[in-house]
């Protein structure tokens, strides 16, 4: 019977907090890189800057590769060739999958096949650059899952160096070649890896979602290729490496001047709890950041609201919005770099049992280095989902009066 007690309180529980219970379809993207050491940041600030001045030279994209259809096909390896949407080899055995957790848009998925052993537990793809520039930006979306304490780590080569530039290990740390540990990530999260190359000034800036890890001199030939591997650590024993660590890697570009490009993120998250269950009106909080060194012109904010909704209010920091019939949408002359802007809205249904389900939606007239994390998608309210638990809270209490008797 105290079994079934405590079933009762956690049923009472339910009842008051999931009132307003929600999913969502994307990851925070905002704390997934955090600084291991300020040293190099505040190196960084001291320097003159003039040495990572942008190119001069108009915009253009040299690679731009994601691994949707139709060129690419889940379950499968990606497409090859010589093209500037496609890599050029593979190493091992990579497969495009439908999704995962944090890369929804069917990414690319790496571990350490070990069919590949005993010399060489690897797998990876290699794109290559054929322009040459004074200035090149690399930016690509990364996920981890298992990774740590895996005993494997993932790479980031350029051309044929002798070492990776970046590695991502299983010891949750971002490690830049010749300089040591620059920041730490975590499983499950979103990072928007993105690399400043001055070959002219024989310079380097490392950024991950928007955060400058490190900024300091490196010299550079032209860019000719990138390599992205997913292997074991040196030493490690195929007993040691765990199979089921990978990486999920999309939205791979090169551009001689992203600097010049935007690149907008949409989240959403909940809203005040207390406010929802005093009012009986959703609210939601919808965020607009542009991660990178250049503004974004005439961004504007949309909100799909679904049939039957109704607007109670709104509010935002910066931006200025309106309510239609079917949407919210919210507008900005320019929204600076690594800026953020955000959105309260409070939102009621025809039918309190029914969840609202919200797509958010950020463009701007500026031309953006990649356009994978401007739309999300947010499911908020219902009482389905809490009736569900219910009756399975309510056969389990019955069982354990059953077997008490």
């Amino acid at each position: 019977m105290k079994n079934v007690l405590i079933a009762l309180c956690w049923l009472v529980s339910l009842g008051v907090l999931s009132l307003h219970a929600e999913s969502f379809d994307s990851a925070d993207k905002s704390q997934a890189a955090t600084l291991a050491s300020p040293r190099d940041k505040a190196a960084s600030c001291a320097r003159d800057s003039a040495g990572m001045a942008i190119s001069p030279a108009p915009p253009q994209r040299f690679v731009a590769i994601n691994f949707g259809a139709p060129l690419h096909l889940a379950g499968q390896a990606p497409t090859t060739g010589n093209g500037s949407i496609m890599p050029a080899g593979l190493s091992g055995n990579p497969q495009v999958v439908a999704a995962t957790p944090v890369l929804t848009q069917q990414p690319l998925l790496l571990n350490s096949d070990l069919i590949n052993g005993p010399c060489c537990y690897e797998e990876g793809i290699q794109v290559l650059v054929a322009e040459e520039s004074d200035h090149y930006v690399v930016s690509f979306d990364l996920a981890s899952q298992q990774l740590g304490d895996s005993f494997n780590q993932f790479q980031l080569w350029l051309n044929d160096s002798a070492a990776p530039l970046l590695r991502f290990q299983s010891d949750y740390l971002v490690v830049l070649d010749d300089v040591g540990a620059i920041a730490s990530f975590r499983d499950d999260h979103l990072l928007h890896v993105q690399l400043l190359l001055n070959v002219k000034a024989g310079q380097l800036q490392v950024s991950i979602n928007g955060e400058t890890l490190y900024v300091g001199e490196r010299t550079l030939e032209q860019l000719h290729s990138l390599q992205f591997l997913m292997t074991i650590e040196g030493g490690a024993t195929p007993e040691q490496v765990n199979p089921h660590a990978t990486i999920a890697i999309d939205n791979i570009v090169v551009a001689n001047a992203t600097y010049q490009y935007a690149n907008l993120q949409a989240t959403l998250q909940r809203g005040s709890a207390d406010h929802q269950r005093r009012q009986g009106a959703v609210e939601f909080v919808s965020h607009l950041k542009n991660v990178s060194a250049h503004a974004a012109e005439e961004v504007v904010l949309t909100h799909l609201l679904p049939a039957g909704t109704q607007v109670m209010a709104i509010d935002s920091d910066q931006l200025n919005c309106e309510a239609l019939p079917d949407r919210v949408i919210c507008r900005s002359e320019a929204l600076a770099a690594l800026s953020q802007a955000n959105v309260t809205l409070q939102l009621a249904g025809d039918d309190a049992r029914q969840p609202v389900e919200l797509t958010v939606i950020a463009t701007s007239r500026t031309a953006e280095v990649d356009n994978y994390d401007n739309q999300v998608k947010g499911r908020f309210g219902g009482s389905s989902s809490l009736l569900l638990v219910a009756v399975l809270l309510v056969l389990w209490m019955a069982r354990e009066w059953y077997e008490d008797r």
